[in-house]
């Protein structure tokens, strides 16, 4: 991957390949490809046959639980215009994904397949970047996971201050 920088008053383009590899595993790579100035970006991410175990080492220990297999694929691009407003959208899906760990108590959740639906998300940030008491989020459509047993859909509008207290 890398950057390209023509003229300091021009945006950067910028491309990045990361490949990975679990055990014997398909090998899987996520590209980011897009460019960014001073307070703008326009990012895509590719994900293409990424193991699900080989993330396991991001989530938190406190989470409970481990993705023990599966596979995901999806793009994500991501927005930021004049340093005040963020627009995430996409689509992430996963097939023969099982999750362990403590937080089923001994169970193992299976799915043959999900599908995780980001309708643009919008995060209006009027003071800037630094300021996440001033943060909005926003969805336009609910945001969507499918999986064998059903689905969840989940509208947002409120203070990122209230996302981030879900979080407790």
């Amino acid at each position: 991957g890398g950057a390209t920088i023509f003229n300091l008053n021009q945006p950067i383009e910028n491309n990045l390949t990361v490949a990975m590899k679990v055990g014997n595993g398909t090998p899987g790579k996520i590209t980011v490809k897009g460019n960014l100035s001073s307070a703008d970006m326009d990012e895509a991410v590719t994900i293409e046959s990424i193991d699900l175990p080989g993330l396991a080492s991001f989530i938190p220990s406190s989470a409970g639980i481990t993705p023990a297999s599966g596979v995901a694929n999806g793009q994500l691009a991501l927005n930021i215009k004049d340093g005040k407003s963020l627009v995430l959208s996409g689509q992430i899906n996963g097939k023969d994904v099982h999750i362990a760990g403590p937080a089923l108590k001994g169970d193992t959740y299976v799915t043959k397949a999900f599908q995780v639906a980001i309708s643009p998300i919008t995060v209006d940030m009027p003071n800037g970047p630094s300021d996440v008491h001033a943060m909005h989020v926003k969805t336009e459509q609910p945001l969507s996971v499918t999986f064998d047993q059903g689905s969840v859909t989940v509208p947002i509008d409120l203070p990122l201050s209230g996302v981030m207290n879900l979080a407790d």
